[in-house]
Parts: C-alpha cells; structure tokens; sequence
C-alpha cells in the first residue's frame, strides 16, 4: 500500500509539474532517505538535512568534548586533545589500533542506540551513522582503511530482530568514505547469551571463538574497519579483530555510535 501511495504521488506531481518522471521519484526516494523532519524527536527541519537529526538532538547526543582517548575513543577531561591511552585503558591491550566514536554512551545517545536494536528503527540507525561520520569524519579517514566491516549478527538473533544495526552503520561509513563493503565475510560461529552485569574478563571468555572468516574472505594485507554500535569491554571486537589479524589482515581499526565506560555498561 505504500508503494501503491508513492507511485501515485510521483504521478499526480508529473502530471501537476510537467517535471520528469525520473525527477520528480528521486525527490521522493530523497524524502525516505533524508526526511523533513528529526529522526530522534520528530521536530520539522526546516531545509533538508542529510543527517536527519535536528540540531537540538545533536548536542543532546553527542555534546562536544574537549578530545579522545585514540585507543578506545573515551571522552577526555582535562585539556588533552588525544592521548594514545586514558583513565580507562591503560591497563588494557586490545588487538585493534585506534578506535573511533560518536559519543559516550548516556544520556540521549545510550537511549537512541537501544531504540535501534528494536524492529522498523533502521532510519534512526543510518542517522546516527551519518552523525558519526559528520562529527568523526576526518579521524576516520585518518585511519587508511581499505575495507569496512560490520560485527555480525548470529541468525537465529537476527530472525527475532530484523536488521543489523552494525550493517547498516556500515553500509553509511562505506558509502562516506568511499570504501568497499563487506559484510558476509566474517560470520558467527555460536549465539552468545547478553553479557548485561559480567566482568570483562567473563565477557573476554564468553566471546572465545565467537567468529570466523568465510571461505571467500582476502583480509590479507589489508586495514579493516570494523564497525559495531557500542564499545564496551571490547570483548566482541576484540575477539573479531584477533580472527582478522590471525588471518593476515595488516591492522584493524573499530568505529562504534557509543563508547560505554564505569557505570555506562549496558
């Protein structure tokens, strides 16, 4: 029914404009993707946004931070820039290099990103990708990746969900920064239970052998990004980024919307 709805609005503008079919259907298709109004809170925008999030909701969501932790992308305080390892990390190592985020996860953005692990929300989860890029672009081009990659869903959690929402934060950052998508190549072996209240260290060994190359996968000599919606203890990505590197990928790289610190942890 509502592609019938669309069909017939292009026509009834074709044949009101005189404009051209092909014109009139991509300034529809333009509305689905950038909609006229906010993604987060519904409000009007007044001129075409092609984030989708007024500007109100954007400093809610990731108010601006004096610099980043380039290690594990937590927020700094004080009057560093960016530091190789903070107050969160430095007891740490982790297979990836640098990792990159949209904010901390709290407040409106912690909120948003569990709104889109819910069915039908794909259109705040693509604005939000397209935040993170629009805030982290440049760090993220910094990186020299050839490829993005998405951690990806087991398929019995997908059946019940819907959408993958590191696929589809991917498929935006692949489109921006004009890299190859590859969101088949690494697979979940089993369906690890929610990891709400463990320790990193139970999260580290719940996630051992969580992932695995498909046959058609070439990760040799390449800089993988990989890209999940939140970074907590870094145990999923940790363990996606040991199979990447153990199968000859040059280095990895994550970009996340929400970097999940102390008593952030979902």
């Amino acid at each position: 029914m509502g592609q019938m709805a669309g069909l017939s609005q292009v026509a009834t503008r074709v044949a009101a404009s005189g404009r051209s079919a092909i014109s009139i259907a991509g300034t529809c298709f333009a509305d689905l993707v950038y909609p006229a109004h906010c993604v987060c809170c519904q409000a009007n925008l007044f001129e075409r946004d092609e984030v989708g999030v007024c500007a109100e909701c954007r400093q809610e969501l990731a108010p601006p931070v004096l610099g980043w932790c380039m290690q594990c992308s937590a927020p700094l305080s004080g009057f560093a820039i960016e530091a190789a390892q903070c107050v969160h990390c430095y007891q740490e190592e982790y297979p990836w290099q640098r990792a990159v985020a949209l904010g901390r996860y709290q407040g409106a953005l912690s909120q948003a990103v569990v709104r889109t692990k819910r069915p039908g929300r794909e259109p705040l989860t693509m604005a939000l990708a397209r935040m993170l890029f629009d805030r982290r672009g440049a760090q993220l081009r910094e990186l020299g990746a050839d490829i993005v990659m998405p951690i990806p869903m087991h398929w019995a959690r997908r059946l019940r969900s819907g959408a993958n929402g590191p696929e589809l934060v991917a498929e935006v950052l692949s489109a921006k920064l004009g890299l190859p998508l590859r969101a088949g190549w690494l697979k979940r072996r089993k369906l690890t239970p929610r990891q709400t209240d463990l320790t990193r260290r139970e999260r580290l060994r719940r996630q051992r052998n969580s992932f695995r190359l498909s046959r058609r996968a070439n990760v040799g000599g390449r800089t993988i990004l990989l890209v999940d919606d939140v970074l907590t203890s870094g145990a999923t990505t940790s363990e996606a980024a040991k199979v990447l590197l153990k199968s000859g990928a040059k280095a990895v790289h994550v970009a996340v919307l929400a970097r999940a610190i102390g008593e952030d942890m979902p």
